[in-house]
């Protein structure tokens, strides 16, 4: 017979199996001897601990870097019985091995400029366990492109390392058609680009910068109050795919993480340009194969002001530009918003704190004469106006609008101070979506089936 060693717990010492054998034998024959009528039962608990090599990891993913590749993983949910004490990455070609702890694991010595994939082993005090399965392939170099290709943050930037990337288009309510464009360039800095913004304007059937941007007119609050929005900036990818840091010049860097959807096969829904009600497309289709889109979210509250070349500054009940932030409550006064031709009176008697605070009436201007004959009509719906502390020394506080329903699109619109009157904006909370986007081929898609030249 063969005697088999089984690796017990840490600190117990391996037992032949015959040994095994008798040991529990023995403890159930202790356990059958009850000695009389009466017999107490008793509970016995094997002090033998059978412990195995850990099952393989799972999930394994590469990035490449600069001669290097960080290896991500699942651990294997089966640990053998036993804590696994470390992990190992072997690359292929070449057998370059690296150890650690956890995931992820950064792997050295790869040379650039060849494709390596990588398997990862878990080790506990039985041994090492069966390799996982290959990862995908990377390939090193002293200018990797993103890392985690394959996630909404890889294939966002992928997208931008092209020329061209258009996020997103719009009619402007001067009947112009507009679309954003953002070019990014790497730099030596592995997965750090410069990002460049220009506007795309639609002359006849020929599409050319525009001389007076729509999209990026806007003032965004840094700690040093309103700075008109830049056209360039950093990106920097945070290494595993998940998360973009924006740094627009002379802005706070910003996190962003992102969703990507594929918009292929389904149908493009066009809408009106004046009303944003939906209409049927000009040439109606679903989008092709590559349309995609990009949902982001923002990590940290984020506060812009309106800074179109149509925008107007808020006004009093008589016409006036505002000066100052209006007062907020059921004796505060009625205030007209141009730009979303929108006035907003107090409810008074004033309802329950929180309660939704200001009637909101249609105007086609903010004359005196318009704003008195909007509010002898019925209100579109109600909104909550409250006062939001921005944590900002220069500009502390600013209005907020809470809406729902009819009026959900005024939903976390703000109102600010700026070069000595108050304009309309908008407010990204924490954790909640800013930006939406679209490649390309989704944009032309939509271009097209709006009966609009597509862009080049």
């Amino acid at each position: 017979m063969t005697d088999y060693l089984v690796t017990p717990a840490a600190g117990r010492k391996g037992i032949p199996a015959i040994s095994q054998l008798f040991v529990i034998g023995l403890m159930l024959a202790l356990v059958g001897c009850g000695g009389g009528s009466s017999t107490t039962a008793t509970t016995t608990t094997n002090p033998l601990s059978l412990v195995t090599a850990p099952g393989a990891p799972t999930g394994v993913t590469a990035s490449g870097g600069n001669t290097t590749a960080a290896i991500r993983f699942t651990p294997p949910t089966n640990n053998g019985g036993a804590a696994i004490t470390s992990y190992a990455v072997t690359s292929t070609p070449g057998n370059i091995t690296a150890k650690s702890t956890a995931s992820p694991i950064s792997v050295t010595g790869l040379t650039n400029g060849t494709a390596y994939t990588f398997k990862v082993t878990a080790t506990n005090s039985a041994g090492t366990g069966t390799a996982s399965n290959a990862s995908n392939s990377v390939t090193p170099s002293a200018n990797p492109p993103a890392s985690g290709a394959t996630t909404a943050v890889g294939n966002y930037i992928a997208d931008h390392l092209t020329p061209g990337f258009v996020g997103s288009w719009a009619i402007t309510p001067a009947s112009a058609v507009v679309a954003s464009e953002s070019t990014l360039v790497a730099t030596a800095t592995a997965n750090t680009y410069n990002n460049t913004y220009v506007e795309k304007l639609l002359a006849g059937t020929t599409w050319g910068t525009n001389p007076t941007p729509w999209f990026g007119a806007c003032y965004d609050l840094i700690p040093t109050g309103w700075l008109q929005c830049p056209s360039t900036g950093t990106w920097v990818d945070s290494g595993d795919g998940s998360t973009i840091i924006l740094t627009n010049t002379g802005e706070p860097a910003l996190a962003v993480t992102m969703v990507s959807t594929s918009l292929a096969g389904t149908p493009i829904t066009c809408t009106s340009p004046t009303t944003g009600l939906v209409v049927t497309c000009s040439v109606p289709g679903n989008y092709p194969a590559g349309a995609v889109s990009f949902t982001q979210t923002y990590g940290s509250d984020w506060y812009s002001l309106c800074g179109f070349a149509y925008c107007t500054a808020l006004t009093d009940s008589s016409g006036a530009a505002l000066t100052a932030l209006p007062s907020v409550g059921a004796t505060g006064p009625t205030f007209c918003d141009t730009d979303n031709f929108s006035v907003l009176q107090p409810i008074n008697p004033a309802p329950a704190p929180g309660s939704n605070n200001y009637n909101v009436f249609s105007t086609a201007s903010c004359l005196a004469s318009d704003i008195a004959s909007a509010i002898t009509t019925s209100a579109v719906g109600t909104v909550l106006v409250s006062i939001q502390s921005t944590g900002n020394t220069v500009v502390p506080t600013v209005l907020r609008l809470s809406a729902t329903g009819t009026l959900a699109w005024m939903n976390n619109y703000i109102y600010g101070v700026r070069a000595g009157n108050v304009w309309y904006g908008w407010m990204t909370p924490n954790g909640t979506v800013g930006n939406n986007e679209e490649n390309k081929i989704a944009i032309n898609a939509e271009l097209v089936a709006n009966g609009i030249t597509p862009l080049p």
